[in-house]
């Protein structure tokens, strides 16, 4: 008898929380939905046989993201792809994306400079180097992943090699 007054008890306490757990989801739905305003405004130009567009959204009239889609060929296919994110009037993740090439290079930015990129060299959603910047925005360490993970340091001989390759790719 007193093993089922706990499970009616407990049952109870689940049923209750259950409602209030809804309650709560449902208020702050509908909270949410009355302080997010989202906008999406969409830019779209051809110039020297390129074609080029602009897609911001903005969310409470605060520029969100940045997305510019280009097809040097304007030939329906996008060929490269930047997006850039922002909070607080800051971006804090710049993406590109090199259909060409098949390479995606994400950079993280604190304060407006890079402190973390990471590049997928071939298109397998593996990042195979993560890049650590200085504060004056230069690579001070670079690691290579292998494809079981593993991250290692490239040793100076690495990292004067991979500097002279990819820095001025970076720069562009």
């Amino acid at each position: 008898m007193k093993f089922n007054g706990i499970i009616i008890g407990v049952l109870l306490c689940c049923f209750f929380l259950g409602g209030c757990m809804n309650r709560l989801h449902t208020q702050t739905e509908s909270v949410a939905a009355d302080r997010l305003k989202e906008e999406t405004k969409v830019v779209e130009s051809r110039e020297n046989g390129q074609y080029k567009r602009v897609t911001e959204v903005f969310i409470d009239d605060a520029l969100f993201s940045r997305k510019t889609e280009v097809s040097v060929k304007d030939n329906g296919k996008f060929d490269l792809v930047h997006t850039t994110y922002f909070q607080g009037g800051k971006k804090t993740l710049f993406s590109t994306v090199d259909g060409n090439r098949r390479v995606v290079t994400h950079s993280y930015l604190l304060d407006d400079k890079v402190m973390m990129m990471e590049c997928d060299e071939n298109g397998d959603a593996l990042f195979e180097t993560i890049v650590l910047f200085d504060d004056k925005g230069n690579p001070a360490t670079v690691f290579k992943r292998d494809k079981k993970g593993m991250v290692v340091p490239l040793c100076e001989e690495e990292l004067s090699e991979w500097m002279e390759i990819n820095w001025d790719e970076l720069l562009e």
